[in-house]
């Protein structure tokens, strides 16, 4: 199914880039103290 791989693929690129935004406030957070 074409359109299930599209939205799996859609799904998971949008996570890893959320957690990639979530690392980064992390970090900043902690410099900031």
């Amino acid at each position: 199914n074409v359109k299930e791989a599209i939205i799996k693929r859609t799904r998971k690129a949008f996570v890893d880039s959320n957690l990639k935004a979530f690392d980064l406030g992390f970090s900043a957070a902690q410099e900031l103290g």
